[in-house]
C-alpha cells in the first residue's frame, strides 16, 4: 500500500502533476508494476536476500566466500526449490509465487530455533564447565598436602556445589574415604585389622537394635582361661577362631558350665578338659541361622536344620555375644553356608530333639541388680 499526496495546498480535487509524478517515480511504483506483469510477487536486493536465508544451506553457513548471487542458488538448491521458480537480476532477485517465500520463511524460523537450542546447549555447558573446574581446583588445593596432614585431611570442608555434581561429590568422597582408611589400616597390625572387620560387621549387625553396643571393647577372639589347653587342642583339631567359657543349656533346661570354641567346620561344647565328642559337636553346614535377644544379656541361640537341635548358650559377657555371633557369621560364610544374624525381642529355640517344640525365651532385668546372665529355667533369664 503506497500513499499519495495530491498536493501541498490540502486541497480537495487539485492534482499538481510534478509533485504525482515525482512520488511516483520515487516510490518504485512503476517497477512495481512491471513485476507485477512479469508475473512475479516478490523481489529483494541479493546481499540482503543472502543475508536473510545464508542459515539454510550448510555450504553458505556458517562462512562464504563467493558472491552473494552464487550463494542464493546454493540455498535454492538446498531447499529444493526449481530455478524456474525465481529469476535472478543484477543486483535484485525475483520470486513468483507467494509459497515459495512462505517455504523460505518456514525453514528459517526452523533453523533459527535449532540455532537457539545449540547456543543455549554450549552456554549450559560453559556454565557446567566452569563449576566443575571451580569445584576441583578447590579440592585439589585443599588436598594438595593431605599426606602432610595428621588428620589426613578428615577436617577439610568439601566445596558446595549445584545438582550437576551431585554424583561426583558422592564418589570423590567414597574415593576419599577409601583412600584415608586404605592410609589409617596401613597403620594397624595384621590382628587389628582383622580385629576392626569383625568390629565393624558386628556393627553392621547389631548397631541401633542391640541395647550397649560398643565398638570400644576389645574384641581378642580368645577369652577362654584355659589358653594351654586352647594351644593343645589347636594342635590335635583345629586352630581356634573364638573361644570362651560359657553357660550351655541342656536339652532338659540346665545350665551347664561347657567351653566353647569356633573352628572353621565346626562350633565345640567342651567340657572343662576339652575332650572332643561328637554329642558337643555341631558342625557349621547345619546352621540356618544365629539369633540374640536386643537385651544386653549374654545368651546365643544357634537355630539348627535340623528341628529340635538348636543349641542355646550363655556367653560371659554382652560384648562376646556381638564378637562371637560376627565371627561365626563369618566362618559360617567362608565354609559354603552364609546364614542371617537376627536381634529380636524374645528368641525362640527347640533343643529338645524333637521338632514342633519351640519356646521362646522369656528376658528380664535382675532384680538384685547382679551383674551378668542367669538361666532361671523355663526360659526365663536375668540379665544386668
Amino acid at each position: 500500500v503506497r500513499c499519495i499526496k495530491p498536493n501541498d495546498k490540502k486541497m480537495s480535487g487539485l492534482v499538481e502533476d510534478n509533485l504525482l509524478h515525482h512520488q511516483v517515480k520515487y516510490l518504485g511504483l512503476v517497477e512495481n508494476v512491471r513485476v507485477r506483469r512479469a508475473g512475479y510477487c516478490f523481489r529483494e536486493t541479493m546481499t540482503d536476500f543472502f543475508w536473510r536465508y545464508k542459515i539454510l544451506s550448510p555450504k553458505t553457513y556458517l562462512n562464504w566466500k563467493g558472491t552473494p548471487q552464487n550463494g542464493i542458488k546454493e540455498i535454492m538448491a538446498a531447499l529444493a526449490i526449481n530455478e524456474k521458480a525465481y529469476q535472478l537480476g543484477k543486483t535484485k532477485i525475483f520470486i513468483k509465487n507467494p509459497m515459495t517465500v512462505f517455504k523460505l520463511e518456514e525453514e528459517r524460523d526452523l533453523k533459527i530455533e535449532e540455532i537457539v537450542v545449540r547456543l543455549q546447549t554450549a552456554w549450559r555447558l560453559f556454565l557446567i564447565r566452569r563449576e566443575i573446574k571451580t569445584f576441583y581446583d578447590f579440592l585439589l588445593e585443599k588436598f594438595k598436602n593431605v599426606q602432610k596432614d595428621p588428620h589426613l585431611g578428615r577436617k577439610v570442608v568439601w566445596p558446595k556445589h549445584g545438582k550437576i555434581l551431585d554424583q561426583a561429590d558422592d564418589m570423590l568422597k567414597r574415593v576419599y574415604k577409601n583412600w584415608w582408611a586404605r592410609k589409617m589400616i596401613g597403620k594397624l597390625t595384621k590382628e587389628q585389622v582383622e580385629s576392626w572387620r569383625i568390629k565393624l560387621l558386628a556393627h553392621s549387625f547389631f548397631d541401633g537394635k542391640r541395647a550397649g553396643f560398643d565398638m570400644s571393647r576389645p574384641y581378642d577372639a580368645h577369652h577362654c582361661a584355659n589358653t594351654a589347653g586352647i594351644a593343645a587342642f589347636a594342635g590335635k583339631v583345629s586352630p581356634s577362631l573364638f573361644d570362651a567359657g560359657i553357660v550351655k543349656i541342656s536339652s532338659k533346661g540346665k545350665a551347664m558350665p561347657r567351653v566353647l570354641v569356633l573352628t572353621k567346620q565346626h562350633v565345640y561344647k567342651l567340657d572343662n578338659g576339652l575332650a572332643v565328642n561328637a554329642r558337643r559337636t555341631v558342625e557349621l553346614a547345619n546352621l540356618r541361622e544365629i539369633v540374640t535377644s536386643k537385651a544386653k544379656d549374654g545368651v546365643v541361640v544357634l537355630r539348627s536344620k535340623q528341628e529340635g537341635h538348636d543349641v542355646v548358650v550363655i556367653l560371659p559377657q554382652p560384648f562376646n555375644v556381638e564378637e562371637f555371633a560376627a565371627r561365626l557369621y563369618v566362618a559360617c560364610r567362608e565354609a559354603g553356608n552364609k546364614i542371617p544374624v537376627n536381634v529380636v525381642a524374645s528368641p525362640a529355640y527347640n533343643n529338645s530333639g524333637k521338632p514342633g517344640s519351640d519356646k521362646q525365651i522369656t528376658l528380664a532385668a535382675n532384680p538384685a541388680g547382679v551383674a551378668g546372665t542367669v538361666w532361671k529355667g523355663n526360659g526365663l533369664v536375668w540379665y544386668a
